[in-house]
Protein backbone atom coordinates (compact mmCIF):
# COMPACT_ATOMS: atom_id res chain seq x y z
CA UNK A 1 0.00 0.00 0.00
CA UNK A 2 1.28 3.76 -1.19
CA UNK A 3 2.04 5.69 1.73
CA UNK A 4 -0.70 8.71 1.94
CA UNK A 5 -0.87 11.97 0.41
CA UNK A 6 -0.12 14.78 3.19
CA UNK A 7 -1.12 18.62 2.94
CA UNK A 8 0.10 20.80 5.32
CA UNK A 9 -1.93 24.38 5.18
CA UNK A 10 0.78 26.86 5.08
CA UNK A 11 -2.31 29.59 5.48
CA UNK A 12 -1.24 30.60 1.74
CA UNK A 13 -4.10 33.34 1.02
CA UNK A 14 -5.40 34.51 -2.64
CA UNK A 15 -3.05 37.90 -2.19
CA UNK A 16 -0.66 35.67 -2.13
CA UNK A 17 -1.33 34.42 -5.85
CA UNK A 18 -2.32 37.86 -7.28
CA UNK A 19 1.41 37.61 -9.16
CA UNK A 20 0.34 36.47 -12.15
CA UNK A 21 -2.70 35.31 -13.59
CA UNK A 22 -3.97 33.63 -16.88
CA UNK A 23 -6.79 35.34 -18.69
CA UNK A 24 -9.15 35.26 -21.12
CA UNK A 25 -7.63 38.09 -24.11
CA UNK A 26 -10.64 40.64 -24.43
CA UNK A 27 -9.39 41.49 -27.94
CA UNK A 28 -8.92 37.57 -29.17
CA UNK A 29 -10.21 35.59 -26.58
CA UNK A 30 -6.72 34.04 -26.54
CA UNK A 31 -4.41 33.32 -23.40
CA UNK A 32 -3.32 36.60 -21.96
CA UNK A 33 -1.29 37.12 -18.75
CA UNK A 34 -1.48 39.93 -15.98
CA UNK A 35 1.74 40.59 -14.23
CA UNK A 36 3.20 43.27 -12.13
CA UNK A 37 4.80 45.73 -15.28
CA UNK A 38 7.96 45.75 -12.41
CA UNK A 39 8.68 42.03 -11.87
CA UNK A 40 10.63 43.35 -8.75
CA UNK A 41 7.18 44.36 -7.14
CA UNK A 42 5.82 41.84 -4.62
CA UNK A 43 3.13 44.20 -3.61
CA UNK A 44 -0.17 43.44 -4.65
CA UNK A 45 -1.17 46.78 -5.37
CA UNK A 46 1.83 47.54 -7.71
CA UNK A 47 1.27 48.44 -11.37
CA UNK A 48 -0.19 45.23 -14.13
CA UNK A 49 0.11 44.84 -17.11
CA UNK A 50 -1.97 42.43 -19.13
CA UNK A 51 -0.01 40.56 -22.24
CA UNK A 52 -2.08 38.43 -24.63
CA UNK A 53 0.51 35.90 -25.96
CA UNK A 54 -1.53 35.16 -29.08
CA UNK A 55 -2.34 38.48 -30.69
CA UNK A 56 0.15 40.83 -28.75
CA UNK A 57 -2.92 42.77 -27.17
CA UNK A 58 -1.24 44.84 -23.94
CA UNK A 59 -3.03 47.36 -21.15
CA UNK A 60 -1.81 48.80 -17.86
CA UNK A 61 -3.44 48.80 -14.88
CA UNK A 62 -2.43 51.59 -11.80
CA UNK A 63 -5.39 51.78 -9.82
CA UNK A 64 -5.29 50.98 -5.78
CA UNK A 65 -8.62 49.13 -5.42
CA UNK A 66 -8.43 44.98 -6.55
CA UNK A 67 -11.56 42.62 -6.33
CA UNK A 68 -10.50 38.98 -4.97
CA UNK A 69 -11.90 35.75 -4.83
CA UNK A 70 -14.11 35.47 -8.43
CA UNK A 71 -13.33 33.32 -11.14
CA UNK A 72 -11.86 37.03 -12.50
CA UNK A 73 -8.52 38.31 -12.51
CA UNK A 74 -8.60 41.20 -9.47
CA UNK A 75 -7.06 43.83 -12.09
CA UNK A 76 -8.63 44.12 -15.12
CA UNK A 77 -11.91 42.18 -14.00
CA UNK A 78 -10.55 39.48 -17.22
CA UNK A 79 -12.48 36.20 -17.48
CA UNK A 80 -9.49 33.31 -15.54
CA UNK A 81 -8.37 31.23 -18.40
CA UNK A 82 -7.96 28.44 -15.71
CA UNK A 83 -11.75 27.71 -14.95
CA UNK A 84 -14.43 24.52 -15.85
CA UNK A 85 -17.64 23.66 -14.60
CA UNK A 86 -17.43 20.69 -12.21
CA UNK A 87 -20.72 19.08 -11.47
CA UNK A 88 -21.42 21.24 -8.38
CA UNK A 89 -19.78 24.48 -9.73
CA UNK A 90 -17.37 26.60 -11.62
CA UNK A 91 -13.49 25.12 -10.49
CA UNK A 92 -10.75 27.85 -11.40
CA UNK A 93 -7.32 29.04 -10.11
CA UNK A 94 -5.56 32.29 -11.20
CA UNK A 95 -2.00 30.77 -12.42
CA UNK A 96 -0.47 27.33 -12.73
CA UNK A 97 0.92 27.58 -9.41
CA UNK A 98 -2.25 28.11 -7.79
CA UNK A 99 -4.00 25.25 -9.52
CA UNK A 100 -0.93 23.47 -8.61
CA UNK A 101 -1.68 24.67 -4.60
CA UNK A 102 -5.05 23.36 -4.90
CA UNK A 103 -4.29 19.87 -6.70
CA UNK A 104 -2.02 19.29 -4.05
CA UNK A 105 -4.37 19.55 -0.95
CA UNK A 106 -7.10 17.79 -3.27
CA UNK A 107 -4.51 14.87 -3.66
CA UNK A 108 -3.69 14.72 0.10
CA UNK A 109 -5.74 11.83 1.75
CA UNK A 110 -4.53 13.81 5.06
CA UNK A 111 -4.50 17.52 5.44
CA UNK A 112 -3.46 19.44 8.15
CA UNK A 113 -4.16 22.98 9.17
CA UNK A 114 -1.45 24.87 10.85
CA UNK A 115 -1.76 28.52 12.53
CA UNK A 116 -0.39 31.91 11.07
CA UNK A 117 2.96 32.63 12.18
CA UNK A 118 2.08 35.91 13.96
CA UNK A 119 -1.20 35.90 12.95
CA UNK A 120 -2.75 32.49 14.76
CA UNK A 121 -5.76 30.98 13.66
CA UNK A 122 -7.44 32.56 10.47
CA UNK A 123 -10.05 31.96 8.25
CA UNK A 124 -8.17 34.06 4.97
CA UNK A 125 -6.39 30.47 3.49
CA UNK A 126 -6.92 29.43 -0.03
CA UNK A 127 -8.18 26.11 1.58
CA UNK A 128 -10.38 27.36 4.06
CA UNK A 129 -11.82 29.30 0.93
CA UNK A 130 -12.31 26.50 -0.88
CA UNK A 131 -16.14 25.41 -1.82
CA UNK A 132 -17.03 22.47 0.66
CA UNK A 133 -17.68 20.46 -2.68
CA UNK A 134 -14.04 20.93 -3.42
CA UNK A 135 -12.43 19.91 -0.35
CA UNK A 136 -15.09 16.54 0.04
CA UNK A 137 -13.23 13.64 -0.35
CA UNK A 138 -16.13 11.76 -2.19
CA UNK A 139 -15.35 14.44 -5.14
CA UNK A 140 -11.79 14.13 -5.06
CA UNK A 141 -11.20 12.12 -8.73
CA UNK A 142 -13.92 14.32 -9.98
CA UNK A 143 -12.11 17.45 -8.93
CA UNK A 144 -8.58 15.63 -10.44
CA UNK A 145 -9.91 14.99 -13.58
CA UNK A 146 -11.07 18.94 -13.80
CA UNK A 147 -7.28 20.00 -12.64
CA UNK A 148 -6.28 17.34 -15.67
CA UNK A 149 -7.78 19.00 -17.84
CA UNK A 150 -7.16 22.47 -16.76
CA UNK A 151 -3.34 21.17 -16.34
CA UNK A 152 -3.27 21.04 -20.40
CA UNK A 153 -4.40 24.35 -20.78
CA UNK A 154 -1.75 26.15 -18.02
CA UNK A 155 1.14 26.40 -21.18
CA UNK A 156 -1.11 27.48 -24.42
CA UNK A 157 0.51 27.94 -27.38
CA UNK A 158 0.07 31.28 -29.96
CA UNK A 159 -2.11 30.16 -32.95
CA UNK A 160 -0.92 31.14 -36.08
Amino acid sequence: MSEPHRFRDTQETLYDFTDEYLVVCPQCSGCAIVRPIDPESISYRSPRRVTCLTCSYTKDWHGDTIAIGRAVDAYFGLPLWLQIEVGDGIFWAHSDRHLQFIKSFVQATIRERSEHSGQGWRNQSVISRLPEWIKLAKNRKRVLKAIELLEENTKPKPQR
